[in-house]
């Protein structure tokens, strides 16, 4: 078994293990549904690159305690091109992402009205990297062809932890952080402020 296999297996537990935390910490609420919604900041460790993420998530509250959630996610990250890429050198590369993620979590109050919800799900990704086409000769001409951007699609596991105020109306708002690990690698980090409601 190689070693990404290994690691997303352990660390799947792992979560799993503290998600059922136990029953008396956990919330208990009577609503079935919640609707969140966030924008915020995504860095990509293998370029790099920074950027804008933002995303919408539907929620189901299981009879389990767990929510099942699904999230669909845009993000745009900037890399900054250095002296290899020679007279592209400075330039910014845009790489786009969608993602698609099914998730579960779980709510564990930790005062009031406030919570923590670790939680651990399956994504799907496709990425756009935006960058033409070209060829170098002699290291120093370089000649651009007439296409524009590659795409790429995987899957991965992600991984996130939300802190949530809830009011007495059952809105809230909140800090999500998340990490988004495809082809043995973490390939995203998001941090993103958010709102939502249950009902």
């Amino acid at each position: 078994m190689n070693r990404s296999v290994s690691f997303t297996l352990l660390t799947s537990l792992i979560i799993s293990s503290l998600m059922c935390h136990s029953q008396d910490e956990t919330l208990k609420t009577n609503n079935k549904y919640g609707f969140n919604t966030g924008i915020g900041y995504i860095y990509v460790p293998p370029a790099g690159s920074h950027g804008i993420s933002m995303w919408v998530e539907g929620k189901k509250h299981l009879r389990t305690g767990f929510y099942m959630a699904l999230k669909f996610q845009y993000s745009h990250a900037n890399m900054k091109l250095g002296n290899d890429w020679y007279s592209l050198e400075g330039n910014y590369k845009p790489d786009i992402f969608y993602h698609i993620d099914v998730t579960f979590s779980r709510p564990i109050r930790i005062s009031g009205n406030q919570t923590i919800e670790p939680g651990v799900g399956f994504l799907y990704e496709k990425l756009y990297s935006w960058l033409p086409g070209f060829e170098i000769i002699n290291e120093e001409n370089i000649i651009i062809k007439n296409r524009f951007g590659d795409k790429w699609e995987d899957l991965g596991i992600s991984f996130k932890v939300d802190y949530n105020y809830t009011f007495k109306n059952n809105v809230m708002l909140g800090l999500r952080t998340q990490c988004a690990y495809v082809t043995g690698m973490v390939e995203g980090i998001f941090i993103t402020p958010f709102v939502g409601f249950r009902f």
